[in-house]
């Protein structure tokens, strides 16, 4: 049995708080912020964790970054998958959009008929792809768009940036997590600390293709 690493594939989440969840999502004059200093996680499926279309999923607190943990790590196992737990520092207070502003965002743009058409086509496109059920939330076909990349997807996170927010709320992730978090500008807003581990499926994995042979 050989454990694949994808070297072109990233995935989700993870976090922590400073201390473990001591800083999380904090009210600034009525915005939702991640405070600078605060330390979040993911899961990966490299150990170096490049970026990929200009956004990273994270947790921000442990329960969550535990969920994601065992989800993630558990599927790929099974496919004899390598995933990672990877820890981040925050840089500077992250301007988050919930997904009430995500969808009244999302609206406006509808207005414009050229993009309404276009976003059918993907919201269509990704629940074919990713075999989901039709969805009339705004929130969750943004959470599916942006993830697959289509043109109002990224047309959407070019809106968010503009609007003066960092980081939005990945509504299609709420089914594992509470508040799963898409960072976006990652490479500046985030720093990489030295601690990088195999998540808990992937140890067991290794444990049971390592006793074969002892």
């Amino acid at each position: 049995m050989v454990i694949n690493m994808f070297k072109d594939e990233i995935y989700h989440y993870g976090i922590k708080g400073m201390k473990w969840g001591v800083r999380r999502l904090k009210k600034k004059n009525g915005v939702e912020t991640i405070k600078k200093g605060s330390t979040v996680k993911r899961v990966s499926y490299t150990i170096d964790d490049p970026t990929y279309d200009n956004k990273k999923y994270v947790s921000i607190n442990p329960k969550d970054h535990k969920k994601w943990e065992k989800y993630l790590g558990e599927i790929n196992a099974q496919r004899n998958v390598a995933t990672y737990n990877q820890t981040y520092v925050v840089n500077k207070d992250l301007k988050v959009m919930n997904s009430v502003k995500q969808g009244e965002l999302y609206t406006k743009m509808l207005l414009d008929t050229k993009f309404k058409n276009q976003a059918i086509r993907d919201t269509e496109y990704t629940n074919k792809v990713l075999d989901l059920k039709k969805s009339n939330d705004y929130s969750e076909n943004i959470s599916r768009n942006i993830a697959a990349q289509t043109k109002t997807g990224k047309a959407f996170v070019d809106k968010v940036l503009k609007s003066g927010y960092d980081a939005l709320v990945d509504t299609h992730g709420t089914n594992v997590s509470k508040i799963p978090v898409i960072v976006l500008n990652p490479d500046s807003n985030l720093s990489k600390t030295s601690k990088t581990e195999y998540t808990k499926a992937t140890k067991d994995l290794l444990r049971t293709y390592y006793s074969r042979y002892y």
